[in-house]
């Protein structure tokens, strides 16, 4: 079994070659996997294609773990280090997963803060060189319909059906969505009128309900197929463009 700290250190290289950057030995086998949850949730929802383990001996705070599969840990280091542009959608998606409302709402707000600040200093680095290239600001509106190529191409809407976070779902639907206000129940409406809907983003940007994962399954065909309360708002129209 591979060093899970080496093994990380060097991320993008193992991702890519499934060898050991010690030794050049192969570290991984196949194993067939299922998908879409969150990018790093247990939770899957369809079924993806084969995959690699990489099985190590792991020690965090729960102990010793044998055979810890560390491969979808690895390519999502490997993935983020690639494109640093797309870093904030690591924890909004997980975000997605666990309920965090408030999380999500304070990484949105501060994407449009940098994005702002960031056109600020670009506006003066006209007058002056810099070697160094800087890292593209994700705009809220991009990240709320992001779609994660570490999960089957998920949105967070997906994610949020996935894991049964129903307030997660109407939240994205509020900001991400044209679904009328009227169909929102008044409690969300309530919380989230601290932020106000981004009704100019609405317009400009790709409803969230009409994206798809890498199997062609919008968030109305997931719930739909998770049936119970899902089932019955889609059958309400609300996952329908």
């Amino acid at each position: 079994m591979a060093s899970p700290e080496c093994l990380f250190e060097n991320a993008p290289a193992v991702a890519s070659t499934l060898k050991c950057p010690s030794c050049g030995q192969h570290v991984a086998t196949s194993s067939s996997q299922v998908g879409v949850g969150s990018s790093s949730s247990s939770s899957a929802v369809a079924a993806a294609p084969e995959s690699h383990q990489i099985l190590t001996r792991y020690i965090n705070e729960s102990g010793l773990q044998e055979g810890y599969d560390v491969y979808s840990d690895i390519a999502e280091e490997a993935y983020y280090s690639t494109y640093p542009q797309f870093l904030r959608a690591r924890p909004f998606l997980a975000m997605c997963s666990e309920g965090h409302v408030e999380g999500i709402i304070e990484l949105c707000q501060e994407a449009d803060k940098e994005e702002e600040e960031g056109q600020d200093d670009a506006d003066e680095d006209d007058e002056m060189e810099d070697d160094e290239p800087s890292v593209p600001v994700m705009r809220s509106a991009a990240l709320l319909r992001y779609q994660d190529p570490l999960n089957q191409m998920a949105t967070g809407l997906h994610v949020a059906i996935a894991n049964d976070q129903i307030t997660v779902a109407y939240l994205l639907l509020y900001l991400a969505s044209q679904l009328p206000v009227d169909q929102f129940p008044p409690e969300l409406l309530q919380f989230a009128a601290q932020i106000g809907r981004p009704e100019q983003a609405i317009l400009e940007n790709v409803d969230i309900r009409s994206l798809q994962t890498a199997e062609g399954e919008t968030a109305e065909v997931l719930a739909l197929r998770k049936g119970d309360m899902w089932a019955e708002m889609a059958q309400r129209g609300l996952f329908s463009v």
